[in-house]
């Protein structure tokens, strides 16, 4: 014999379940784009910074001055763009795995 509860259990309607999984989708996608842009404003801080010390450097090359960035922070700078390059590419293909696999409507 069935219970109460399930005699007057009802489902939600298919638009309201395809509402909820789009609102889910939109927020994973709104936290792709969010990381994806602070990755890249990173990445590019670094090469300015990189390029504007750079600059700096062969200006003041003619006095003996230390150069701005040791080889070791310059490494450290290039093995962190390259990381920073890779994540970008794998949270593009993340979310556009996502877009792809999650449609509006089954």
């Amino acid at each position: 014999m069935m219970k109460r509860s399930l005699l007057t259990f009802h489902a939600r309607s298919p638009e309201r379940d395809a509402k909820i999984d789009e609102l889910r989708l939109s927020s994973l996608t709104r936290a792709f784009d969010s990381t994806i842009r602070e990755m890249a404003e990173e990445r590019s801080g670094l090469i300015a910074r990189v390029k504007a010390l750079e600059i700096s450097g062969e200006n003041s090359s003619r006095s003996s001055r230390k150069p701005a960035l040791s080889l070791a922070e310059f490494r450290r700078v290039e093995e962190r763009v390259s990381l920073l390059a890779r994540r970008i590419s794998d949270c593009e293909l993340l979310k556009d795995s996502l877009d792809n696999s999650w449609p509006a409507t089954d």
